[in-house]
């Protein structure tokens, strides 16, 4: 074997017998992978016909087969049968190897059931073998099990077959039939056309594969172009055996002599027997069943080709038997005893002889046996039994009496039921007197017992009239209507009846209780015999007329006009009345002028055309005008005066003032030597009184402080004069604290003081009081500036507004809290601080440097010239910046005389001399 591929766990097949082995491979795996056995066909000899067989040798572990397949080749056709009921397995499978083609066989192994199989192979080449059968077990692995076996496979050799390729194959739905399946046939080919010349015909075998007298299925030409399917259905005029289908052609170049498949066709057979047996013998149908019972049998079974076929067998066993009815009535004349039996026989009542006629009248009732004789072909049949001479029953009947118009169940008038009514006027078993006049009717009544025999009777029915009267009418009621009393003779019923009102028993009935609408009396009345009757009259109870408020009437001022009130209520057409209430020509009144004030009830009544009346009454409410006064309103106000709330006596009213409503008058919002009028508007919603007054607006005097110093400082006196040069009428204070009192310090228009405090005017010409406002005036402490001495430097105690620094009365420099002297001298410094007082410092008197250097003029661009003097032949010079930041420090020497560039910009530069640690002079420079 070239190449062995295997798919899944396969199913296992032992193919006894079926020809030489041609090699055995061992396959090993795990259940539930898959995999492929892949069979070429050049590893066998052509024209042969190949089975495989497939053994594995399990643990008692058990596999089972869920489907078998076999894949073919491109171009050679095979079959492959698969036919699987629940209890077995048929494959029919026939290749053919021819040439290099490549064939497969697969099978999925999964957990299941034990299944058995059977397994036929069938061949189409002369040589074949009688088609091998065998059966085998078929296990189940778990999955994931390891499994190994070996795969053999058999070669059969077949007599040599010269073959010519085709180019025209034929190729059928399927191999297996049976009767009623379709054929469905097909011609492949790889050339196209085929040519004009050739034709071929289809033709099918007898059923043992010879073809001296085929059938002709289909006859087709090149010149048909593409051919279409050809299909075939078999029939119950086909036999079981295997056919051969062949084409035959007339162009060898292009058609094999015989292209050949081989088919199986099985009928189904549907076979009825028929079988008589003599009674107590025991038939054993074909299928193993024992019967002893007339009756059909049926078994369906398999024929040729798994066929479904059935056979019926239909057996009677014969026996003598009596007729079913074995009860006779001693009323019935003559009974035929064989009709329904077997034949003739002859029969034996109580020991007499009868062949076919029986009187029953001729025996007293009771039970007497009988005995049949019955002679067949091929046995002899007795049966024995008894028979009952039966009686038949006396009927009780009674009269019946029912009213008109009503039904009786006639079963309540006779003694023995269920039984036969006859006659007219019937409803089943009821009598239904609809329609009838009184008087006497008869009915029919026949009864079977349970023996079978029948008696009749007759029943006489009475039939009462039904009682008459009509109810008079009722006239209509109102609601509000007295209690109404039903009496016999009034409506003219008869007497002993019920009256019903609504269904209601009674004898009387008030309309307020029944509502509004249509209501029914009903009189019911039954008669001596029974007979009901009634009638029945409706009446209406009329509603009182609804009456509803068509408009509110608001409440209204006792100063008000007339109103008129004729549309409050409706329906309109009633009539008013009420205090202060009177009626004209044109309608009903109300004056309010009259009623003064409080709540008036009004009443409405009414009737409507029905003569039913309703009254309602509804209420006016009459407020009485109130007259209010302005209280706190002054003729003249002051300009500056405060806020006034204007007031009345009765609260609740509206303050306005040119249209606008007005919540408090703020004087200093007008203008003034103008008249304004206020109006005060009151109302309670009904009633509205408006009332005016006026005030009219003051200007005060004004004026204001002018202070003629500023500020003042310790020992300074504070001047004072007014603005207004025009002003009189005024006084000044001074107050130390402006929530406390003042002090009158004076009348005059300009004072001068020399405290603190705050200063103001108070005005007042008779009407309006006026004040200036206050100005408040602070004496501030002088400061007290001091300087001190510190190495080389004088320096000032804080920081003031402006300080000036003085050598000896004269200015030196400004801005500076300290300073370098420079000679020897008198210094001291004139500060003036943020309240603009002033001061001067201490006195400082600094003593005399060594005077031996000598400066030359204050530089501009050019440098500065030093000059000293003998002992010293060389000098240390330093140069500070205002802040004392050093900016340059250099030394001088090789004679009495030097020249330094002063670095930086502009400005102030403190220049120190010194010679071996010894301060000689310092100087304040500027460089400009």
């Amino acid at each position: 074997m070239k190449r062995l591929i295997f798919t899944t766990l396969i199913s296992l097949f032992n193919l006894l017998g079926f020809g030489q082995r041609i090699y055995t491979n061992p396959i090993q795996g795990y259940v539930g992978e898959q995999q492929t056995i892949t069979l070429f066909a050049e590893d066998f000899p052509n024209d042969s016909i190949i089975g495989f067989q497939l053994r594995m040798d399990f643990d008692e572990t058990q596999v089972s087969v869920d489907s078998l397949e076999f894949h073919q080749g491109a171009f050679n056709q095979n079959t492959v049968n698969l036919l699987q009921t629940e209890s077995s397995l048929s494959i029919y499978f026939l290749n053919e190897v021819n040439g290099a083609q490549t064939h497969f066989l697969t099978s999925t192994i999964e957990d299941g059931p034990i299944l058995s199989f059977n397994i036929a192979f069938t061949g189409n080449k002369p040589g074949n073998k009688t088609p091998q059968a065998s059966g085998f077990n078929v296990f189940t692995y778990k999955t994931g099990e390891f499994f190994q076996f070996e795969t053999e496979v058999y070669q059969y050799q077949i007599a040599p077959v010269t073959l010519v390729k085709t180019e025209l194959d034929l190729n059928v739905n399927k191999r297996l039939f049976c009767f009623g399946d379709t054929l469905n046939a097909e011609f492949l080919t790889n050339r196209n056309p085929i040519p004009a010349n050739t034709s071929f015909e289809l033709q099918l075998s007898d059923n043992k594969g010879n073809f001296n007298q085929p059938t002709t299925i289909a006859t087709l030409t090149g010149d048909d172009g593409a051919f279409e399917p050809i299909i075939m259905n078999f029939d119950s005029t086909f036999k079981d055996g295997f056919y051969t289908l062949r084409v035959k052609g007339n162009n060898p170049s292009f058609i094999s002599p015989e292209d050949t498949v081989v088919i199986a066709i099985g009928r189904n057979y549907n076979d009825t027997i028929q079988k008589s047996f003599c009674n107590g013998r025991t038939y054993r149908l074909p299928w193993g069943q024992e019967v002893r019972t007339s009756g059909t049998y049926s078994h369906l079974y398999k024929s040729f080709v798994n066929c479904d076929s059935n056979v019926t067998y239909t057996l009677s066993f014969n026996e003598a038997t009596l007729k079913p009815k074995a009860v006779f009535c001693i009323n019935q004349d003559t009974v035929i005893l064989n009709v329904g039996q077997q034949g003739e026989g002859t029969y034996y009542i109580a020991g007499q002889k009868y062949f076919s006629e029986f009187y029953p009248s001729q025996f007293n009732p009771g039970t007497y046996p009988i005995t049949y004789l019955k002679n067949f072909e091929e046995c002899f049949g007795l049966a024995r039994d008894s028979i009952i001479i039966a009686d038949t029953s006396q009927i009780e009947a009674t009269l019946g009496e029912l009213c008109q118009d009503a039904a009786l169940d006639l079963n309540t008038l006779v003694s023995h039921q269920p039984g036969i009514f006859s006659g007219e006027n019937l409803y089943g078993t009821n009598f239904i007197s609809t329609g009838l006049d009184p008087k006497n009717y008869q009915v029919k009544y026949q009864y079977t017992n349970p023996l079978g025999c029948t008696s009749t009777s007759s029943i006489n029915i009475l039939v009462n009239p039904t009682p008459l009267f009509s109810v008079d009418s009722i006239p209509d009621f109102c609601v509000i209507d007295s209690t109404i009393t039903l009496l016999e003779p009034q409506i003219n019923v008869p007497g002993n009846g019920i009256f019903l009102v609504n269904q209601i028993q009674t004898q009387e009935f008030n309309p307020n209780e029944l509502e509004a609408g249509e209501h029914w009396v009903k009189f019911d009345f039954t008669s001596l015999k029974g007979c009901f009757n009634s009638d029945s009259v409706s009446f209406k109870v009329n509603p009182n007329p609804v009456l509803t408020q068509n408009s509110a009437i608001d409440p209204i001022c006792n100063s008000s006009d007339e109103i008129k009130i004729d549309t409050t209520i409706l329906p309109l057409g009633g009539t008013y009345s009420g205090f202060a209430v009177y009626a004209d020509s044109t309608g009903f009144f109300f004056n309010p002028q009259t009623a003064d004030s409080g709540s008036f009830a009004i009443e409405y009544a009414y009737t409507d055309s029905l003569g039913c009346s309703s009254t309602t009454s509804f209420n006016i409410e009459v407020r009485k005008q109130v007259y209010p006064r302005i209280l706190n309103l002054d003729t003249a106000i002051c300009k500056n005066g405060n806020a006034i709330l204007p007031l009345a006596d009765l609260e609740g009213g509206i303050f306005t003032l040119n249209g606008k409503e007005l919540d408090s008058i703020l004087p200093h919002l007008y203008i003034a030597d103008t008249t304004y009028a206020v109006h005060y508007y009151l109302t309670d919603g009904v009633c509205e009184t408006t009332i005016s007054d006026s005030f009219s607006i003051i200007a005060p005097q004004e004026a204001n402080l002018v202070q003629g110093n500023f500020p003042v400082c310790d020992g300074e006196t504070v001047r004072f004069e007014l603005d207004n040069p025009n002003a009189s009428n005024f006084r000044w204070f001074r107050s130390i604290d402006l929530n406390k009192d003042s002090i009158e310090i004076g009348t005059e228009k300009a004072i001068e003081f020399g405290e603190a405090g705050n200063y103001f005017v108070h005005f007042f010409d008779g009407q309006c009081y006026s004040k200036s406002e206050p100005v408040s005036v602070e004496f501030f402490q002088n400061p007290q500036p001091f300087i001190y001495q510190e190495g080389e430097e004088i320096y000032l105690d804080k920081e003031y507004k402006s300080n000036t620094w003085l050598f000896s009365g004269d200015t030196i420099t400004t801005d500076t809290t300290y300073f370098y002297p420079n000679h020897p001298g008198d210094y001291e410094v004139l500060v003036v601080d943020e309240n603009g007082c002033s001061a001067f410092s201490n006195l400082i008197t600094v003593g005399f440097y060594k005077s031996v250097v000598t400066l030359g003029p204050n530089p501009t661009n050019g440098p500065l010239k030093i000059y000293w003097e003998q002992p010293y032949t060389e000098i240390d010079v330093r140069i500070q910046d205002m802040s004392g930041k050093i900016v340059m420090e250099t030394n001088l020497s090789g004679g009495l005389f030097g020249e330094i560039n002063v670095p930086g910009e502009q400005g102030y530069f403190i220049i120190t001399i010194t010679s071996q640690g010894e301060l000689l002079d310092r100087w304040k420079v500027l460089k400009y």
